[in-house]
């Protein structure tokens, strides 16, 4: 035994060594929980041990003391005792030899939860009792036993309490309660005894006594010793009114109010005087019945509806409300039984209720009516029109209710159009030129009720086609005036003038005239005229022509013979010239002409030195142009005298002069030697120098005289030797020293010193030195200047004429004033100096402490280094230079460049104080630090210090910040440093809210984001003591396992690896009511109610009843009772209940299902059938109906009906141009009701009679007539045309006019008459032939005094006639069934104008075109014939004849000799004619087609001959 004690104390306070080794066969085989307190452990044998040691410790729990147990070998099961219950475990068995382990097993065990109390039971209902029990540790869920006489089952729950339903009423149950959880289950608790209590009442009956009084009957109950009856008014406010308790199961209840709704519950009572739940029904006291036949009658006029109903002898005033489909809540009230509705919505629908109320209670509302207002005012009006059309096109946007739209155009001129239609725009095709029309459109619906109008548009059509347009033309000015005739709708005009050559002109006007200047000339124009609106032209109108006087001659171009002096002038050829003038005037005053009908005339004889101008002037015999542009003749200059050359040393140039010449514009001077090498010069004065003469030669001079074309014969001077005895200097060559400045020029020459060196400056200073060597070293250069060096030999006789040059530039000079800006940021320098004479580039250099060099260049004045080191002091100078040097220098600069970033940063946060440290390394050239902490919002902290750390205090919680350090100087402040990031302390969840989720009974926990959190941990507990909780990393949770009816604290604490938040304040939230069941409900026929019932819910304060179908409805109630309104008719309802508390509701409870009554019928509509006039009724599907009865009564007495089991049915039959009322009535099987509704209609008009017609024949226009039609809004009358044409003519009368139908045509006429609907059927289709067209092509020609006149055929035409009328106002007539006829016996010497026209059967057709003829010219009146017997010389003369161009003279003689001789004279002289003959002489006059008229012949007798 002391080894054993040894032993046990030994394993407690020493640690183990390891085992020495390990077999896997030894294992603990088994862990049992016998009861709560004990554990049961079994293990397999291990060889060689005589010892086996047991250690027992709870899980997780490092402060518990363990269990040792140690047992012989021989002994592998041991059972530990006194253990907690519902604990777990960790069960150790090792196997000692000795002191050393052979061999260790390792599991856990968990006890079973000790034995539940079963705290309370209660009976809530003859169904269901809820039990409480205590909450056991360790344990996962529960069992709850319960046995009666005839069942014995299990319940299983997961929390301290639990519902037990269907058990049987009044009957005792005995329940005992287990706890279990992994290990098994405990004991159970004591067993515990419950009676259920009686089931309620059923089968309750209430009989109505009087107003006041009520008898109430139910059937007996088994077991139940008395009942509790209660009554309470159904209202928000609840109250008992009376309860009692009864033995019996009847009662009588008196003292009622009147118009009130209660609820009855009788309940049953056991031995114990216990009430089980009861049965609840509703009874109302005698209300207002429902208002029936409500009537409304909508006046679109008025626009109020007129309601009307059947009185109520109960009623004092009456309340109607109208509902609009869009919610608008309108009503009126009245004593009467009508009242009116104003202010209603167009292209609306209300559906109206009426309610009955006196002075205690209302009536429940009747089924609806319904009504449509008019439609709204077409909104979108837009007109669009077609200029050169004059179409007018008109939509808008479409209106509800709307059927039909009507828009109306009324025109300036007061006339109207209209255009009906059913789509949403129009087409108006006709509308007259020049006029303005207004717009306006307007919605109709089916019962013909409009809209208002809406706003008018006003359009204007394009202005008419101008007439009479004329044009005359100045042809002096080239000047065209056009005028025209007021046109309608013209605001402007534009007359337009096209060339023949393709040239346009316009000119604008207001009036109706303008003037068109400036135009070209010799073209002929037509002209056009052009009206203008404000936003359409008429177009073109018809043409007139016109002319301008022949161009002024141009391109007049001279060409002159220089060696003889003359010339020739031509010109362009223009149309419309005939023969042209030229004239010329000399400079000396003299005058030459030149006519010709070619483009050229020849001048001869001009004087040298002269000059002639010269102008053309083109002519047609009518107009003569304007005198051209004058041109210029120069002749030749005349030989310039008195020649004189001298010879300047100096320059080696001849200076020649002389005499100026007349006509000379420049000379040119030559001097020619025998190489051939002519040196020159030009001027235009009378003297010039020639340079460039060679050393030593004799030279010729010449002069020539020159102008723009000619030169003169030239003068010859011949001057003496030049004498020039020094030549030029050769190869000058420079050198210029860039340290120093210094330019030495050298050269190689032939010629002998003494040589001159002249430098001039580029600003103009010049100087000069002489040497006597072949090079020259120039002192004191100014720097970067440009300079031209010239070198010249001398002589004691001459200079040589020129030197050798040299162009260059000096050294650049050295920039000044640098100025060096630091950006601390960059770390770059701008070096800035002035400009340097000379240079072109620039070379900036830093020179850093280190050596490190840094430069930039540029060809300006400033430039910017590349990045400088931090922390170093650079110097800094500026090179310039130029294409030769580079070594001009300014003065040094010194800069600080910025402090280093500094590096290595870290930081630590201190969680309890809130306090940041950093830390960094010194940085090169910084003063002192800052550091700053830059939070994600924007906002900063920071601490300043000359160290290398820093504190950063009152950092806000949950944030993130990023550290840096920045390093300053005097100056500059360094690149921030590498960021660090820190995160705060995380923030106490703010804003917690809670709430129940009445769905599943959790809590659902919201809080706003807390900073620097990343997760968060919500604990509710509850007020019993009960506990859950939930995690997440979002800002809401839900918590689960709570218990209903319970009131839990809520906290929320926000979690981070680093810190935690402390918690939030905690909130209250309350869990939800239990499910109310056993729902019933019934259709209350009289007042379209549904009743519905339940039994009373655990923790409800009330409850909601719902009736779910096409609509959904509720009913509320503080018992178990009320009645469900508002239901739709026909439907099936879903009823289900539900109960609430103060915040929220239970779920929905088992539901039931129950049919209303059926529906009045809606949708009724009525499908007209045009073509046979019969009728389509149709009708919505109503709920709940059986059949259909549709009948139609017409205002003229006739009736026809269908029926149907469908929601359609066909109405035959109809007569036209009636209105039918139509009544459909639907039946049901509910409630035993029927309803109907009322639609109108009109069928198709009757087909329009006794059609006329009859053909204007002064305005060719036809009009068609007909009788008026039953039923008819308007005609549509339709003439086509064998050629297709259609015309269409709407109108509301009887009578249309066509005023454009096509001539020549046989025309198809129909009428149909127009409902808003439907047209007309069976419409005559009635024949017209229109007038005759013009006849066209007409063509004419005259032979002597006669017209032959064709045209081509016109259709329906019966005969034609032709008439020819005569300049001298004769006038002739043909008349012809064929397209030609001769017109006869015109005068002679006239022209006449032939025109044709058509004639039908009625009507002739227009006037067409005329055209012209000209009949042949009168036969001479007298004729004269002297003979001259002798000579037989006969001279025969007459007057002259209008329209004669020549005569015929034909002289016939006996003999049979005939003389013939055509001539334009009167006078005629023949020589050859036969003697002794006896002649007959005629003369014919002859016009331009060689017709004419023969005179009366005159005889003459010839001499006879002599025989000699």
């Amino acid at each position: 035994m002391d080894f054993v004690n040894s032993l046990r104390v030994w394993l407690i306070l020493t640690t183990l060594y390891q085992v020495s080794y390990c077999r896997s066969e030894f294992a603990i085989t088994e862990i049992s929980s016998v009861d709560s307190s004990k554990l049961k452990v079994s293990w397999t044998p291990y060889p060689q041990a005589n010892t086996y040691v047991l250690d027992l410790r709870i899980a997780n729990n490092i402060r518990s003391l363990p269990f040792i147990i140690v047992t012989p070998s021989f002994i592998t099961t041991k059972t530990f005792q006194r253990l907690k219950a519902g604990v777990l475990y960790n069960v150790t068995v090792k196997a000692f030899r000795y002191f050393t382990i052979l061999a260790s097993a390792w599991q856990t065990g968990r006890t079973v939860p000790k034995r539940p109390k079963l705290l309370s039971l209660k009976s809530i209902s003859s169904s269901t009792v809820i039990a409480r029990w205590t909450e056991v540790l360790g344990a996962d869920r529960y069992f709850l036993n319960v046995k009666s006489n005839t069942r014995d089952y299990n319940l299983t729950f997961y929390k301290n309490n639990g519902i037990v339903t269907s058990l049987d009423p009044s009957t005792v149950h005995r329940i005992r309660v287990f706890a279990a959880n992994a290990a098994g289950v405990g004991s159970a608790s004591k067993t515990r005894h419950i009676v259920t209590l009686v089931e309620p009442p059923s089968n309750i009956r209430i009989t109505g006594l009087n107003n006041t009084a009520i008898r109430i009957n139910w059937d007996p109950v088994t077991h139940a010793f008395q009942y509790e009856v209660t009554l309470r008014k159904i209202s928000r406010k609840t109250s008992d009114i009376m309860s009692t308790k009864v033995f019996t199961n009847f009662i009588m209840l008196d003292n009622l109010e009147l118009c009130t709704n209660y609820t009855i519950t009788i309940k049953s009572l056991n031995d114990f005087n216990l009430l089980g739940e009861g049965t609840s029904v509703k009874y109302a006291t005698e209300w207002l019945k429902p208002v029936q036949n409500v009537k409304a009658f909508y006046d679109c006029v008025a626009d109020l509806v007129e309601l009307s109903w059947n009185a109520n002898s109960d009623a004092t005033s009456y309340r109607a409300v109208a509902t609009s489909i869009g919610g608008v809540i309108l009503y009126c009230t009245s004593s009467t039984v009508t009242c009116q509705i104003t202010g209603l919505d167009c292209s609306e629908g209300y559906s109206v209720t009426v309610m009955a109320q006196s002075d205690t209670c209302n009536s429940s509302e009747n089924l609806p009516v319904t009504f449509e207002t008019k439609p709204c005012t077409p909104q979108n009006f837009q007109v669009n029109r077609d200029c050169h059309s004059n179409t007018v096109w008109a939509s808008w946007h479409e209106r509800r209710g709307a059927f039909l739209y009507i828009v109306t155009a009324l025109a300036s001129d007061g006339t109207t159009d209209k255009c009906n239609t059913r789509g949403t725009s129009c087409v108006f095709t006709f509308f007259k030129c020049g006029l303005e029309y207004e717009l306006k459109v307007q919605s109709i619906s089916r019962d013909h009720c409009k809209s208002s109008a809406s706003d008018p548009i006003a359009i204007r059509t394009a202005p008419c086609i101008p007439e009479g347009v004329k044009a005359s033309t100045d042809c002096l000015s080239h000047v065209v005036t056009i005028s025209w005739e007021l046109a309608l709708g013209a605001q402007t005009y534009e007359a337009e003038l096209v060339g023949t050559n393709g040239s346009k002109y316009s000119c604008n006007a207001s009036t109706t005239s303008c003037i068109i200047s400036e135009l070209q000339c010799g073209i002929g124009f037509i002209v056009f005229v052009i009206a203008y609106g404000k936003e359409c032209d008429s177009g073109r109108s018809y043409y007139a022509i016109a002319e301008t006087a022949p161009c002024t001659p141009s391109s007049i171009h001279t060409q002159l013979d220089c060696n003889t002096n003359k010339a020739n002038i031509t010109w362009d050829k223009y149309d419309g010239a005939i023969h042209y003038m030229v004239s010329v005037n000399g400079s000396d005053g003299s005058q030459l002409k030149c006519a010709s009908v070619h483009t050229i005339c020849w001048l001869s004889d001009l004087t040298c030195g002269q000059t002639y101008t010269a102008t053309v002037i083109a002519s047609n015999y009518m107009c003569n142009s304007t005198r051209s542009s004058p041109v210029n003749i120069q002749t030749a200059p005349c030989i310039p005298q008195n020649v004189e050359a001298h010879l300047d040393c100096i320059t080696g140039s001849a200076s020649v002069s002389w005499n100026p010449s007349p006509g000379a514009l420049s000379y040119k001077a030559t001097a020619a030697w025998t190489d051939g090498q002519s040196p020159s010069c030009n001027t235009q004065q009378t003297n010039c120098e020639i340079k460039d003469l060679t050393c030593s030669q004799n030279y010729t001079v010449s002069v020539l005289a020159l102008n723009e074309n000619c030169k003169s014969n030239q003068t010859i001077f011949v001057t003496p030797n030049t004498n020039l005895t020094v030549c030029l200097p050769l190869k000058a060559t420079s050198n210029l020293n860039c340290e120093n400045n210094a330019l030495v020029v050298s050269w190689s020459t032939s010629a002998l010193g003494p040589y001159v060196i002249t430098a001039e400056e580029s600003k103009g200073h010049v100087a000069s030195y002489n040497t006597t060597a072949k090079s020259y070293q120039f002192p004191n250069l100014q720097c970067g200047e440009f300079y031209n060096i010239v070198i010249h030999a001398a002589s004691n006789e001459c200079h040589s004429s020129a030197g050798s040059r040299l162009s260059l530039k000096t050294v650049p000079c050295n920039p000044q004033n640098v100025k060096v800006q630091l950006d601390c940021n960059e770390n770059t320098a701008l070096v800035i100096w002035d400009y340097s004479e000379g240079a072109l580039w620039y070379t900036a250099l830093a020179e850093g402490d280190n050596g490190n060099i840094i430069s930039c260049s540029t060809s300006g004045t400033s430039c910017t280094t590349p990045t400088l080191l931090c922390g170093q002091i650079y110097s800094v100078h500026v090179a310039a230079s130029d294409r030769t040097c580079n070594h001009s220098l300014s003065s040094v600069v010194q800069i600080q460049t910025a402090p280093c970033s500094p590096q290595n940063i870290s930081t630590h946060l201190d969680c309890r104080m809130h306090i940041t440290s950093v830390w960094w390394e010194h940085s090169e050239g910084a003063v002192f630090y800052t550091a700053v902490a830059k939070g994600m919002e924007g906002d900063r902290y920071s601490c300043n210090t000359t160290e290398a750390n820093c504190e950063i205090l009152g950092l806000p919680c949950g944030q993130i910040y990023t550290i840096t350090v920045l390093a300053m100087d005097e100056n500059c402040t360094s690149l921030p440093s590498s960021a660090v990031e820190i995160e705060t302390v995380p923030c106490i969840p703010q804003y917690v809210v809670a709430h129940i989720n009445c769905g599943n009974n959790t809590i659902s926990v919201f809080w706003d984001p807390s900073n620097g959190s990343e997760s968060y941990h919500v604990t509710a507990q509850g007020i019993n003591g009960h506990w859950a909780s939930c995690n997440t990393t979002g800002t809401e949770c839900e918590v689960s396992d709570v218990y209903c009816g319970l009131h839990y604290y809520i906290t929320v604490e926000a979690i981070r690896m680093e810190c935690n938040s402390s918690q939030s304040s905690a909130l209250t939230v309350k869990t939800v009511p239990c499910v109310p069941q056993n729902v019933d409900a019934h259709m209350d026929c009289d007042v379209g109610h549904m009743s519905v019932s339940w039994e009373f819910s655990e923790g409800a304060i009330s409850y909601v009843a719902t009736a779910e179908g096409s609509n959904v409805q509720q009913c509320s109630a503080n018992d178990t009772l009320c009645d469900i309104t508002d239901l739709h008719c026909g439907e099936t309802y879903t009823l289900s209940v539900f109960a609430i508390d103060d915040t929220c509701d239970s779920a929905e409870s088992p539901s039931v299902t129950r049919r209303t009554a059926s529906c009045i019928p809606q949708n009724l509509d009525v499908q007209l059938h045009c073509d046979t006039n019969g009728a389509s009724v149709l009708w919505s599907h109503t709920k709940g109906a059986v059949s259909y009865s549709a009948t139609a009564e017409g205002s003229d007495g006739h009736t026809v009906y269908c029926e149907t089991v469908n929601t359609e049915c066909q109405i035959v039959n109809l007569y036209c141009g009636q209105l039918y009322n139509v009544t459909l009535t639907a039946l049901d099987e509910v409630c035993d009701a029927s309803q109907s509704s009322r639609l109108e209609f009109n069928t198709a008009p009757c087909a329009p009679e006794d059609i006329y017609t009859s053909l204007n024949c002064d305005t060719k226009s036809t009009s068609v007539a007909w009788e008026e039609s039953d039923g008819a809004m308007w005609y549509i009358t339709t003439a086509e045309g064998q050629d297709g044409h259609i015309s269409l003519c709407n109108t509301t009368g009887t009578s249309c006019e066509f005023m454009d139908l096509h001539c020549s045509q046989m025309y198809s006429l129909t009428v149909t008459a127009m409902d808003s609907y439907c047209q007309s059927v069976n419409t005559s289709v009635f024949e017209t032939e229109t007038a005759p067209c013009t006849p066209q092509n007409v063509h004419a020609d005259s032979v002597g005094v006669t017209a032959s006149v064709t045209w081509e055929l016109s259709n329906l035409t019966v005969w034609y006639a032709a008439t020819a009328e005569g300049s001298d106002g004769h006038t002739a007539t043909c008349t012809t069934y064929d397209t030609n006829c001769l017109i006869p016996d015109l005068h002679c010497s006239q022209t006449y104008s032939i025109s044709v026209l058509a004639f039908g059967e009625t009507c002739s057709s227009l006037q067409g075109s005329s055209y012209e003829i000209y009949t042949a010219p009168c036969a001479p009146d007298e004729i004269i014939a002297n003979v001259d017997c002798d000579s037989n010389r006969v001279v025969v003369s007459w007057g002259r004849i209008d329209g004669a161009i020549s005569y015929d003279v034909t002289a016939e003689g006996s003999d049979g000799h005939t003389h013939l001789h055509n001539t334009t004279e009167t006078r005629y002289e023949m020589l050859d004619l036969h003697c002794g003959q006896s002649y007959n002489i005629t003369v014919t006059t002859l016009s331009y087609i060689r017709h004419g008229i023969s005179s009366t012949s005159i005889q003459i007798q010839t001499g006879n001959a002599i025989n000699l």
